[in-house]
Formats: structure tokens, C-alpha cells, sequence
């Protein structure tokens, strides 16, 4: 299990899991989350209205577009806040 992952890095990739559809043990294993983690954070995503759920019981998920911008925001985000590590390192000159 990944450790220090912050709420936006989960919710990115439980996003990503869903992008196409998935069933929940696939995005818990693919989030390398807990059920309890899965299940706490599917509700805030489907309440924000970034994923919903393709099947009536609820086991089945999909990222909507709010998700889809969402991840786009994030993966932009991430390189601007990485990319003074990579200056200096040295790999931007």
C-alpha cells in the first residue's frame, strides 16, 4: 500500500481506475485503497458529481466530465509543484 498520498492523489487515482468503468474491487486494488477508504471517498466523488455509478447497486462506477477536468487540473498542477524539484536536480538546464 502506498503511504503520504494526500486526498488529491487518492481521488486522482480512484478517477483514473473509473475512467472507463470499473466494478469497486477494481478501483480498490487499482487506488491501492481500503473498502472503508473506497467507500468514503466514492461518496464525496459522487456527490461532487465526478464519478456516478453505471448500475443500480452501486458496484459498478464511471468518471464523469467534472472527473475528467478534475484529473486534467490535477495532472497540470502536479508537474507545476514538481517542477522546482526537477530544476534542482538539474535536468532543466
Amino acid at each position: 500500500m502506498l503511504s503520504n498520498r494526500d486526498s488529491f492523489e487518492i481521488a486522482a487515482s480512484i478517477l483514473k481506475a473509473a475512467r472507463y468503468g470499473a466494478a469497486k474491487s477494481e478501483i480498490m486494488d487499482a487506488a491501492s485503497i481500503s473498502y472503508d477508504q473506497l467507500c468514503r471517498y466514492l461518496d464525496l466523488l459522487t456527490a461532487t458529481k465526478m464519478v456516478e455509478a453505471l448500475s443500480e447497486d452501486g458496484k459498478l462506477y464511471h468518471m464523469t466530465m467534472n472527473g475528467r477536468r478534475f484529473l486534467d487540473s490535477y495532472a497540470r498542477m502536479s508537474i507545476l509543484i514538481n517542477a522546482p524539484r526537477y530544476v534542482e536536480r538539474g535536468y532543466g538546464r
